[in-house]
């Protein structure tokens, strides 16, 4: 692909939001929609140009093995499909519009971060029933680790190609809608059992006038069960969604419908693997330390723990029998001298 100058991305996104003001007076126009989506493709392939450029990170490389998907009919910014060969980022352009070129960027970053994090294997394992209340409070946790890493990236390497959107999720955030205080860059799962324990311990006092949980939302208000959106792998009614349609809704993403989380991990782990042999060593040489971390700990084969394996089975392997004159012969019985036997609850283990 030929580079895009900035004054081309100056271009597209006039471009963009002109055409998306046409669509608010007329979702049904065909021709706006088409030129919106050439104009954000457009911004998309410099985003990946730049990132690529950007050797010190590996989130250039991330995105050019994944395939863009432009989706009007869904009620969020982006999101990351990964039941597709290769994965699919999503994104609608009426929303990303609101959002400056760097706030695009750290958008992007951010949805790579969801996936070398193993994001949405685990949410599959802690949410099998898809439990929408439970999906809102796991991708609240989700989205403040990994924009507390984004942060702390720009802050501590001093990155200025991505900026902070005024409502990404942080665990600053978090903490003033659950009211309780949360430590900087920790795993979304420790996020999870703070806030799980919040939730639990206020739930009868958080009853609606029908009964239902609410919910914390943003800005401290309260959020209720019916104003989630759900999307399940990107099903959601068809049509045209703009961002005034859902403002003041929570809204809530699950990457995968039918995978099992251990599927999921093993088509995640593949695909950064991929993605991991691909790139020159000078290049990855070069990542910063936590990054690098967080692939050799996708990456990594996974550990027994060998002392609780034994502690689960050790009871259901048959042993031997002692004898004993506790306990009568059952063969004969009135011979007092010969010993009965009894199970042997001493087992032999070789390490």
């Amino acid at each position: 692909a030929s580079r895009i100058s900035m004054e081309d991305i100056t271009y597209y996104e006039k471009i963009l939001k002109e055409n998306i003001q046409r669509v608010r007076e007329n979702r049904k126009d065909k021709e706006a929609l088409n030129i919106i989506q050439n104009a954000f493709e457009n911004i998309f392939e410099y985003i990946k140009l730049f990132l690529i450029e950007k050797k010190e990170r590996y989130y250039g490389y991330i995105l050019m093995n994944m395939r863009l998907q432009i989706a009007y009919d869904r009620p969020l910014s982006a999101a990351v499909n990964t039941d597709t060969n290769p994965f699919t980022i999503i994104f609608n352009p009426l929303f990303m519009a609101e959002y400056s070129l760097k706030e695009m960027i750290y958008i992007v970053c951010h949805e790579i971060e969801h996936l070398v994090l193993d994001h949405p294997s685990e949410g599959i394992r802690l949410n099998q029933t898809k439990n929408p209340v439970l999906q809102y409070k796991l991708n609240l946790c989700m989205d403040a680790s990994v924009n507390d890493r984004l942060n702390m990236e720009i802050e501590k390497y001093k990155l200025n190609m991505m900026s902070n959107p005024n409502d990404a999720v942080t665990s600053r955030k978090l903490s003033r809608m659950f009211y309780t205080r949360l430590m900087e860059l920790q795993s979304f799962l420790h996020y999870y059992k703070i806030i799980k324990g919040v939730i639990d311990e206020e739930k009868k006092e958080e009853q609606d006038r029908d009964g239902s949980p609410m919910l914390p939302g943003k800005n401290g208000k309260s959020v209720d069960k019916e104003d989630i959106v759900l999307i399940i792998n990107g099903k959601n009614p068809g049509g045209v969604i703009m961002p005034s349609d859902v403002r003041g809704k929570e809204i809530i993403s699950l990457w995968t419908e039918g995978d099992s989380s251990s599927d999921s991990n093993e088509k995640i782990k593949h695909f950064i693997k991929e993605v991991m042999d691909g790139i020159p060593d000078d290049c990855r040489g070069l990542f910063p330390n936590y990054q690098q971390e967080a692939i050799n700990k996708l990456l990594s084969k996974p550990t027994i723990n060998w002392s609780q394996v034994l502690k689960k089975y050790i009871g259901l392997i048959p042993n031997s029998y002692r004898k004993t004159k506790m306990r009568i012969n059952r063969w004969q019985p009135e011979r007092y001298d010969i010993p009965g036997r009894m199970n042997n609850r001493t087992i032999k283990v070789v390490v």
